[in-house]
């Protein structure tokens, strides 16, 4: 199993965590993504539409759709409400 190394103070000792666990962690703004994108499109509405009713730039929406973003709950909050579906429903 790989380990990366972190250091957080100079005089801690080291601690480590899995990659293998952040990988996994990696996936989850991704699935999130195609969800949002799903219903997006299900409901017929743009990008720049739903970002401009969330508060968001069209930019970070792509990013959010994309996974290359992961949005505050806040913001999630805000998405499903626009797409009209639970919060439960995209994550």
């Amino acid at each position: 199993m790989s380990k990366l190394l972190t250091v957080t103070k100079w005089s801690e000792k080291p601690s480590t965590r899995t990659i293998e666990g952040m990988r996994k962690n990696a996936k989850l703004p991704k699935v999130l993504g195609k969800k949002v994108q799903r219903l997006r499109k299900k409901t017929g509405l743009s990008q720049e539409a739903v970002a401009f009713k969330v508060g968001i730039s069209r930019a970070y929406m792509g990013y959010i759709e994309q996974g290359r973003n992961a949005p505050s709950l806040d913001v999630l909050q805000k998405v499903a409400k626009v797409l009209k579906v639970k919060l439960s429903d995209l994550v």
